[in-house]
């Protein structure tokens, strides 16, 4: 009987940690996306301050014939350059180098003019251990936020390092907004093309707030549209100890642009690769 009575009460304490889980995961998915809605209010806000008319697409004769034809391809002539767009998603996610792979599903808002991103994301972590990490980088902040059930900090990350961190992020991921790629006053395209290999190289850079950041686009032979994207080595030490890629694959035509749906995102350190982050593509939308 003392057994029995034992077993009971642990079975209650279990459903009580489990209706108390339920409990902060609705509570803390509920804060969480007070705190994405208010950044997409600051995105959008900035972003109808400066895209006053519709974007106009400048003169690509300087662009290498590789990025040119791209650009061609997957951002025609006769398509609207929306100022945002907006990407469903889901995938696998490692929070740490040394953690295990975790499901989750995001909604990611990314800007034209602006150049701005919000990606806002809930991983498995475990059977009732959700984690919400909202990424950001806007024109006057630039950060890294994670919760555990949307309620207890994990992270907190910001600063200039977390800034160029991000503008690699929005430059490999401007693929699913291929307009932004246009060459401007703040984002330039080397005009000589490196072969590597059976491929073609690329370069880019992004120059915001004083800080530039520049990558490699890396094309196939028999293909139009880039495979993997290699930062270059950064203005900031960690970036150039462990350097961002994004690798491409499933290109498909998508409401008028050429797009990938899956992505692979990680760093490389010396040699190896260590992915990080696995994108699907579930929906896009360019309102």
């Amino acid at each position: 009987m003392p057994f029995v009575k034992i077993l009971r009460v642990l079975v209650v304490l279990i459903l009580l940690g489990c209706v108390g889980l339920y409990g902060a995961d609705y509570l803390g998915a509920d804060r969480f996306e007070q705190r994405h809605q208010d950044l997409l209010k600051s995105m959008h806000h900035m972003a109808d301050q400066t895209a006053t008319e519709q974007y106009k697409r400048t003169d690509l004769a300087d662009l290498p014939p590789l990025v040119r034809q791209y650009l061609e391809k997957a951002a025609p002539l006769d398509q609207p350059k929306a100022e945002l767009t907006r990407v469903w998603q889901k995938g696998r996610i490692k929070t740490t180098e040394d953690s295990s792979w975790s499901d989750f599903e995001a909604r990611e808002h990314i800007t034209l003019s602006t150049r701005q991103m919000v990606w806002a994301a809930k991983a498995d972590l475990a059977p009732l251990t959700k984690l919400y990490i909202l990424t950001s980088k806007l024109t006057d902040s630039a950060r890294v936020d994670s919760w555990l059930w949307g309620l207890l900090e994990v992270s907190d990350r910001k600063g200039q390092v977390i800034r160029a961190y991000l503008m690699l992020r929005w430059l490999a991921e401007a693929v699913w907004h291929p307009h932004a790629l246009l060459p401007g006053p703040d984002l330039k395209w080397e005009r000589t093309v490196k072969k590597i290999g059976s491929g073609r190289a690329a370069r880019v850079s992004l120059t915001q707030d004083g800080i530039t950041v520049s990558g490699t686009f890396l094309f196939a032979a028999s293909k139009g549209a880039p495979f993997f994207f290699l930062a270059d080595p950064g203005p900031f030490a960690e970036l150039r100890i462990r350097r961002f890629f994004c690798r491409y694959s499933d290109w498909r035509k998508e409401q008028g642009t050429y797009i990938p749906f899956r992505m692979e995102q990680g760093t490389r350190y010396m040699v190896s690769d260590r992915s990080m982050l696995e994108i699907e593509l579930l929906k896009l939308e360019k309102p």
